[in-house]
């Protein structure tokens, strides 16, 4: 699908005027509200599933189990456990923000995001 706000008819997954999608029951969040969430998260059950889709470093993860081990005042500690190999990685709460990192707990949606 093309984009019909794009004057250049770029593809939904690479154009910009679809960052604002709803993901958040309605309007993005702030940081403040993330990292409350989060922690929340955290504190209640920390077991989530996760959609990660970063460059760099190189990580694709859709709807993967997830455990919040640490939470701290700028970044949130995360392990998955990958073919029986745990990994352990620290991400910021800007990439909740910027969609990098999906936490489906925080969401509601059932599908991994597009």
């Amino acid at each position: 699908k093309l984009c019909q706000k794009c004057p250049l008819k770029r593809p939904l997954k690479k154009c910009y005027h679809n960052i604002r999608k709803v993901y958040f029951k309605g309007d993005m969040m702030t940081l403040t509200e993330i990292k409350i969430k989060i922690q929340k998260l955290y504190n209640t059950n920390p077991q989530i599933h996760i959609n990660v889709h970063s460059n760099r470093p190189k990580m694709y993860y859709d709807n993967v189990p997830a455990i919040i081990r640490g939470v701290y005042p700028h970044i949130f500690q995360l392990e998955i456990n990958e073919d029986n190999q745990i990994k352990s990685f620290y991400m910021q709460y800007e990439d909740v923000l910027i969609k990098r990192v999906e936490i489906i707990e925080l969401t509601g949606s059932t599908q991994p995001s597009i």
